[in-house]
């Protein structure tokens, strides 16, 4: 088969499109023919060595964490899944989804709707099961909630806003271009801030009419951090899920104390905690999901289709900052 290897760490030139053998089949494994595979953020760090000590895959390896594909053929443990089948694969670092097959234990694969675009729903394992996980278990968000979503255009931002709306709950988007604020409009926020020619307090002041929001889903982190403790309501929630700007100036604990009247609360939202801990859990999301990508309850927004053999385009694409939605590799 052809796959994607790094056999060194570096730019988005270290992808190389390559043949290598095919996996062999353990007893209680599953080879499935990928037919998509979404990129994410953190594929790009681990090609660039930049992941924290203990997380780097060994070289030489092949990047991606989750796909959408066909059983091809099944280990004789296997009697919860047949040939033909249409599966997501969600997996950890060093699952090797950019290639044109994938061996895994059958307990990671859940089936997905046969009638459900593949391209679309490589979109869903990780950006919407974070999504859901932080809205749902993390957050509690009701009907009566503002939310405020940063990086309201990627990947997650986008799925925060269309599953929020399906809560009901009123969404602000903050985005760092006039495009990409008509882009969320158009995925359902109600409110749009263009953070580097708007004022993002006084917007979020002017929007809440002074009441603030419920909670805040940042990404972003850095000195975006101390603004949500600012723009929080009373009992507010800011849920940080990750710290692309690093991380801000102040300590947390001392910020939050300027705020002490407010009775804030921060937490720290990674989907592979409910990974490790409880993976029927996030089989159940999972689930759930593909459930309303069938009914159309759910549009992932594909930016851009692209070869597998030009994954290094895409990496490209993804760390330009341009892109809004998300990337997907085609074998």
């Amino acid at each position: 088969m052809n796959a994607i290897i790094i056999d060194k760490t570096g730019d988005n030139k270290v992808l190389q499109y390559q043949t290598v053998a095919d996996a062999r089949l353990k007893p209680n494994e599953v080879r499935m023919k990928v037919t998509a595979t979404a990129v994410n953020y953190i594929d790009t760090l681990i090609r660039s060595g930049n992941m924290p000590p203990g997380m780097m895959p060994s070289l030489p390896f092949t990047p991606g964490v989750e796909c959408i594909g066909v059983v091809e053929e099944v280990g004789p443990q296997i009697n919860n899944l047949n040939v033909g089948d249409k599966v997501a694969y969600f997996g950890k670092i060093g699952a090797a989804t950019y290639a044109e097959q994938v061996v895994t234990t059958h307990d990671r694969l859940v089936s997905i709707p046969a009638s459900v675009n593949d391209v679309a729903a490589a979109v869903v394992p990780v950006n919407y099961a974070t999504a859901y996980h932080m809205l749902h278990n993390m957050a509690k968000v009701t009907n009566n909630d503002v939310l405020l979503v940063h990086a309201a255009a990627g990947g997650v931002g986008t799925a925060l806003i269309q599953l929020a709306k399906l809560v009901g709950a009123t969404v602000i988007g903050s985005v760092g271009s006039d495009e990409k604020k008509q882009y969320i409009l158009d995925q359902g926020a109600d409110f749009a801030i263009n953070y580097k020619t708007e004022n993002l307090v006084e917007s979020v002041n002017e929007m809440t009419e002074g009441k603030g929001v419920n909670v805040s889903f940042n990404p972003v982190a850095s000195e975006s951090m101390l603004t949500d403790l600012q723009v929080l309501a009373p009992f507010g929630h800011l849920v940080i899920f990750g710290f692309l700007a690093g991380l801000p100036n102040q300590p947390l604990q001392e910020a939050l104390l300027n705020h002490f009247g407010k009775s804030l609360t921060v937490s720290y939202s990674d989907i592979y905690t409910l990974y490790n801990a409880d993976f029927e859990r996030l089989k159940s999301i999972l689930s759930t999901l593909f459930e309303f990508l069938s009914l159309g309850k759910i549009a992932p927004k594909v930016y851009q289709e692209i070869p597998l053999a030009n994954a290094s385009t895409a990496h490209e694409l993804l760390e330009s900052g341009k892109v809004v939605g998300k990337l997907v590799l085609v074998p």
